[in-house]
């Protein structure tokens, strides 16, 4: 029975993993589809971005300021939330003609460039005026999203900071996840479904698990369905 109990604790582990990737994964033939709610629409998008910003001008703070440039940083890049815990500025490198966030350790450990949209390197520019501003202005090892003493901020701590942004917004069902999600869809649109282009920006080792995102905006199968025995 203990045996059971701990196979089954494995199991349902590896089934939360692969809910937090939110990819589509096969095991004994059946498949778990990407839920749409995963997704931030347009007009949360907007809410959310206007809420933090608006926060940050009403009472200037270390805190409003991570939860600004998190959401930011999370929709222009679609880093994982480990990822943008581990963020240092020597990571940024949008000097470039052609910009990017170089992610040191992604999953498995493999580094990668993820290109970001010049409007991006303004709001960088915001974000370490801002930060001279409160004196938390760092070095190339020092971490973007950090705490008053400098010191990176936890997975949890960007998870609470979110939330904070989510309640203000009055944007509810999302975690920060779901803005990897979002940047993955958005980018899938306008590159005109370019499926190796969306892989390669968030990492994704096989382009099986990046076909989700194909298979939620496939809109000739929707207009399929939709004309199924209406003839």
């Amino acid at each position: 029975m203990r045996l059971l109990n701990t196979i089954g604790q494995f199991v349902l582990r590896h089934f939360r993993e692969l809910e937090g990737e939110g990819c589509t994964s096969r095991m004994n033939n059946k498949v778990w589809l990407l839920d749409e709610r995963k997704f931030l629409n347009a007009r949360e998008q907007s809410a959310l971005r206007r809420s933090a910003r608006s926060r940050l001008e009403q009472r200037f703070s270390r805190s409003r300021l991570v939860e600004w440039f998190l959401v930011e940083l999370g929709l222009e890049t679609g880093l994982r939330v480990e990822e943008m815990s581990l963020l240092a500025h020597g990571d940024l490198l949008l000097h470039l003609s052609r910009p990017v966030v170089w992610v040191r350790k992604g999953k498995g450990g493999k580094p990668r460039p993820v290109r970001v949209r010049h409007e991006f390197v303004q709001t960088m520019e915001k974000l370490d005026a801002a930060k001279n501003r409160l004196g938390l202005a760092g070095h190339d090892d020092s971490p973007v999203l950090c705490s008053v003493a400098c010191r990176r901020l936890t997975v949890r701590a960007l998870q609470k900071a979110f939330a904070r942004v989510c309640h203000a917004a009055s944007v509810t069902g999302h975690s920060i996840h779901h803005l990897r999600h979002t940047y993955a869809s958005e980018l899938y649109r306008a590159s005109g479904g370019n499926l190796r282009l969306v892989q390669k920006q968030l990492g994704h080792a096989r382009i099986t698990t990046t076909q989700v995102y194909a298979d939620v905006f496939d809109e000739d199968a929707t207009r399929a369905v939709e004309k199924l025995y209406s003839a």
